[in-house]
């Protein structure tokens, strides 16, 4: 059995996406797909996508590209993407990054 991911869009909260399992580079093209209809269904300039990541077992660099290109498409639509929940090594990782200091939740950083 290969990787494993679930992207769970919230129904009462478009703005709000559940990731769980690895991000790699065999469900990369998934999870991209999905955050960025989270981004086009979050509406107007101004709104907030909330990606969390709580249950994110496992990411690669092309993972970590994925979360970036996510956060670039967010912003130049005006919308602004937050990733909560993210376990700590995985936040060694976003710095490495520099998602971390528009994208990260303020609590984490």
């Amino acid at each position: 059995m290969g990787p494993q991911l679930s992207v769970v869009h919230c129904e009462d909260d478009p703005g709000h996406v559940v990731v769980a399992g690895e991000i790699d580079i065999c469900t990369a093209r998934y999870l991209h797909s999905s955050l960025c209809r989270a981004v086009e269904m979050a509406g107007e300039p101004g709104a907030v996508v909330t990606v969390d990541m709580s249950a994110v077992t496992f990411i690669d660099g092309r993972g970590l590209r994925v979360l970036a290109v996510a956060d670039a498409y967010a912003y130049v639509r005006g919308v602004r993407m937050v990733f909560t929940s993210v376990p700590v090594r995985i936040i060694r990782l976003l710095r490495i990054t520099g998602l971390t200091p528009s994208c990260l939740d303020s609590k984490l950083r």
